[in-house]
């Protein structure tokens, strides 16, 4: 399954940063700055009050009500737009409102057309696996643009701006993912980066693995454009194990800085799902993780020299 194409120069004027004001947004934040920073790129920031929160009363002894939730909305948004401008980045903000924050995330970028979403994922835990199951994969799975995620066990690096030394492009092989290689190459191509390429062969396949796993490796070769080579030398990998963690495995032991995945789109916007291998990732991945749906179209401005 070749890749259709080149390697793009990759353009993000616009970044939309969903944000919850969690210890993950946070860091998420910090990402924002730096790639707003890498692409002299404005930043909207965008926070959604989720009135299935929402106590009925102001009197109601637990929880917030609504007024108090958009006044703690706005407050955020404003030392989040302070931060931005302290920083030199030309800033806007909004707080929107609705029963389910995916759906308010995914319909205000339809209308924004941002080049590339970032926002923070939270932990392991069954809310947070609610949390993240409604918002993060929700918007991820639905949205024309890449998504770059920050888990909570992201390391920030230090500096203010932000280049990667070794991108991790994960596959498996579905037509809905395989463009997404097109973003890892464009961006290791940038900054001169390290790319490996990997598939994971499922570990109930068994002894099977060892006839499929040539196959898999010229598929991965097949992959990368001839004229990438002659920048790069890229490493195709072929494990098998549980995706997710051999995934994570191989990001840690290379010390990948960025790890893109392909998305399938989704059909529904659904409250909550089990939990698959792109939640696992993002959950578990120590760098961010950028995810291309099977619907995102590539923000380009030219081929590279």
């Amino acid at each position: 399954m070749p890749v259709i194409g080149h390697p793009v120069a990759l353009t993000v004027e616009k970044i939309l940063f969903a944000t919850d004001f969690s210890e993950s947004s946070e860091k998420a934040l910090a990402y924002v700055k730096k790639l707003a920073h890498h692409f002299d790129s404005g930043v909207t920031a965008a926070h959604v009050i989720d009135l299935s929160l929402a106590t009925r009363s102001p009197e109601a002894a637990v929880g917030y009500s609504l007024p108090d939730l958009r006044e703690i909305g706005e407050e955020g948004i404003r030392k989040v737009r302070r931060e931005l401008r302290l920083s030199h980045i030309m800033e806007k903000g909004i707080v929107l409102t609705g029963g389910n924050p995916a759906r308010s995330i995914v319909e205000f970028a339809q209308e924004f057309q941002p080049d590339l979403i970032v926002m923070g994922t939270r932990g392991k835990g069954n809310l947070e696996r609610f949390i993240l199951g409604s918002t993060a994969e929700g918007v991820l799975r639905h949205v024309s643009c890449p998504v770059l995620t920050v888990g909570p066990q992201c390391v920030v690096p230090e500096g203010s701006d932000i280049s990667w030394s070794h991108i991790l492009y994960a596959t498996d092989f579905t037509p809905d993912t395989a463009h997404a290689a097109l973003f890892a190459l464009s961006l290791a191509q940038a900054d001169k980066a390290r790319v490996t390429l990997c598939h994971i062969i499922p570990q109930r396949m068994g002894e099977c693995a060892d006839s499929l796993r040539d196959a898999f490796l010229d598929e991965l070769n097949c992959m990368v454009p001839e004229e990438v080579r002659e920048w790069c030398s890229p490493q195709c990998v072929v494990k098998q194990g549980e995706a997710s963690s051999t995934i994570l495995k191989l990001a840690n032991d290379g010390n990948a800085d960025l790890i893109v995945m392909g998305v399938r789109p989704a059909i529904h916007l659904r409250a909550h799902a089990p939990a698959g291998v792109t939640y696992k990732v993002l959950a578990g991945a120590r760098c961010p993780v950028l995810t291309i749906c099977g619907t995102a179209e590539v923000p380009w401005n030219g081929y590279f020299g």
